[in-house]
């Protein structure tokens, strides 16, 4: 959630389309619901079908008849790891990407909204902590 503070240029009442303190919504909900959404969904996966994993594991047979049919047996299985390993390595690999890109993108925001739209950003764990601190009652 986006909290405004005062503006740094006074504006009247009347030009101020806002009140200092109040939730903005309307202009900025879909693009911080975006950024939201491309920061959670960095911890997903990174596209938008799953990639599936062209790995086939090898069929052990009831019995090895000789010792190279064995080894051959455990040369497919670590094929088969070593295949499965590349794909994890390269799914890690795309997911820290999009995360930093989608982190990039929330901090371009920020800058954004602070610096040219004149409101300050705060995470939804400040909002919250604020909400929360409102609400008490004062003794």
């Amino acid at each position: 959630m986006i909290l405004c503070e005062t503006p740094k240029r006074k504006k009247t009442d009347q030009q101020r389309s806002y009140k200092p303190g109040t939730l903005l919504l309307k202009p900025f909900s879909s693009a911080l619901i975006s950024v939201t959404l491309l920061i959670a969904s960095a911890q997903a996966n990174a596209h938008f079908f799953a990639e599936n994993n062209n790995c086939r594991p090898p069929k052990k047979p009831l019995q090895f008849v000789t010792e190279l049919d064995k080894q051959k047996f455990d040369e497919k299985v670590n094929d088969y790891r070593s295949c499965l390993e590349t794909f994890v390595n390269k799914q890690n690999s795309a997911m820290t990407k999009h995360k930093e890109s989608a982190e990039k993108a929330a901090a371009v925001w920020k800058q954004y909204a602070e610096n040219v739209l004149q409101v300050k950003v705060i995470s939804a764990e400040e909002a919250e902590a604020a909400k929360n601190n409102t609400e008490q009652p004062k003794k």
